[in-house]
């Protein structure tokens, strides 16, 4: 009636602190037990416990709906059975001995029931220390996995054996828990809310199993406080994915993360402030794709305090109605920046580097159309990888770079702020094609800065088209534009600051 299964098991305490490598966090390496345990073969729908005598000999939980708790003992024999009603707690002290160190807990429905809900930490008296070390979930018809197992302290495992395409929510499933890794199931076609999920446990490794969410719109703080997750693959299809600020926030051992979905069904403006935020071992961060969205897309501090981040891909096309804001705020050794699709703004403007914040970008590159960019600062490195006929706002702040070769490409507002003792040498565009609005006094439509002589001011100044309106300039921190000749562009309707 039963079949053995193999699993890791060890007190849920940190490891030795000698042990703890400053590259790959703390060493976490169980051990497996002798003998290995006999787990009763798990009904058609049941939740399958196992359990020890570690910290406690008490369980404690509840469900909503008629359950049947059998108690097996550490050699597989039935050793208790209880009946419980809808949403009556079950409490079992179990009689430990040396020779049965280990019991497993199957939780079935009662006639005409399914399991709907179930909860092991719903008592504040027994929450922390519940001896419960691993969890298999073969019940199709729960709808909710929220703080299924929230702070048991001693689970390290948790296999799900059959779909789970009712559950609209696994909110603090894990947190706090000793779990180490994870396999999701193919699809959750129900799950709106994914938040806190593994939030201060112990995972290291997620098995997202290109899993389908077509209804997540919450994803927040997934894997907050997660100090031994190291790589994250997200591989997944979340469509409607809006909210996921502070996912991987606070982790000490994040070394890359790949969000490889797109978010295509966009509904309402998308969140994602703080996603990588204190990841000090973070070198690569991959953007999911956002497309065909008038929402706002707030991306704010998306890679925070992150000191060994070099790397950044934007993978994808975004589209948006309002400003919007990529910045990476004090990462002193970003090194490149990729953006790989379509950048489409009906308004607002896009900021890569958070300007003056201690995070100045060497290499940018846009590999298809952009028609507004704001706020690279420090790129010394600028490429443009497909010609692009107009860019209606295109702001590079303290550049680094001398050459700007792109004979095809039209503006509608140019701003070349370089540091002392930068310019641009070798600046070609197609200045006949540019059509300028007219600006303001406060925001000039042309601006230049750096160490541009009078002669390079005044080229500039003969490469301008004729405005068609009294178009607002500004050369006033080049170096030579005191004594530039500044009618040349007065003459063509261009006004100085």
């Amino acid at each position: 009636m039963s079949i053995r299964q193999y699993i890791p098991v060890k007190a849920a305490v940190l490891p030795d602190p000698a042990v703890y490598c400053p590259t790959n966090g703390y060493v976490y390496d169980p051990v497996v037990i002798t003998p290995p345990i006999p787990i009763p073969t798990p009904p058609a729908e049941s939740i399958t416990l196992l359990c020890s005598n570690f910290l406690s000999n008490t369980i404690y939980c509840i469900g909503t709906s008629a359950l049947t708790y059998t108690v097996y003992d550490s050699t597989g024999a039935v050793f208790f059975t209880q009946n419980k009603t809808s949403n009556s707690y079950f409490t079992y002290n179990y009689s430990v001995s040396a020779s049965n160190p280990y019991y497993t807990i199957i939780v079935t429905p009662q006639a005409a029931n399914h399991i709907l809900t179930f909860s092991i930490a719903a008592h504040a008296s027994y929450q922390y220390n519940q001896p419960i070390y691993a969890a298999w979930i073969k019940a199709p018809y729960m709808t909710s996995w929220v703080s299924m197992f929230t702070q048991i302290i001693t689970l390290q495992a948790c296999t799900i054996l059959s779909t789970a395409d009712s559950v609209v929510s696994m909110a603090g499933m894990f947190n706090a828990t000793g779990i180490l890794s994870f396999k999701f199931p193919s699809s959750m076609n129900a799950l709106t809310t994914a938040n806190l999920v593994f939030t201060n446990s112990m995972i290291k490794s997620v098995d997202w199993n290109n899993c389908s969410f077509p209804l997540l719109t919450i994803g927040t703080e997934m894997f907050n406080g997660c100090k031994f997750f190291r790589s994250l693959d997200m591989t997944i299809s979340a469509p409607k994915l809006i909210y996921m600020d502070k996912f991987c926030y606070l982790n000490t051992s994040l070394k890359t993360a790949n969000m490889n979905f797109d978010v295509t069904n966009i509904t309402a403006n998308i969140a994602m402030d703080n996603c990588f935020n204190t990841c000090p071992l973070l070198e690569s961060v991959i953007l999911p794709n956002f497309s065909n969205s008038t929402y706002t897309i707030t991306l704010s501090y998306f890679v925070n305090y992150c000191t060994a981040l070099k790397n950044l891909t934007y993978r994808g096309t975004l589209r948006t109605g309002s400003s919007v804001y990529m910045p990476i705020y004090k990462c002193p050794n970003i090194d490149t920046i990729r953006v790989k699709g379509d950048i489409v703004w009906i308004s607002g403007s896009f900021a890569l580097v958070d300007t003056g914040q201690y995070s100045q970008c060497p290499h940018i590159i846009f590999e298809k159309n952009v028609n507004n960019v704001i706020a690279m600062t420090g790129c010394k490195d600028l490429q443009f990888l497909q010609d692009i006929t107009n860019i209606l706002n295109f702001q590079c702040l303290d550049g680094e770079f001398s050459s700007f070769n792109h004979p095809t490409m039209t503006f509608n507002r140019l701003v070349m702020g370089h540091r002392s003792g930068f310019k641009i040498t070798d600046l070609n565009i197609n200045w006949a094609g540019c059509v300028f609005p007219a600006g303001t006094s406060s925001i000039p439509i042309i601006y230049f800065g750096g160490s541009y002589t009078a002669a390079d001011c005044n080229a500039i100044y003969s490469a301008l088209p004729v405005a068609s309106v009294p178009t607002y300039i500004d050369f006033r921190t080049c170096a030579g534009y005191s004594t530039s000749t500044k009618t040349i562009a007065t003459a063509k309707n261009y006004l100085f600051l």
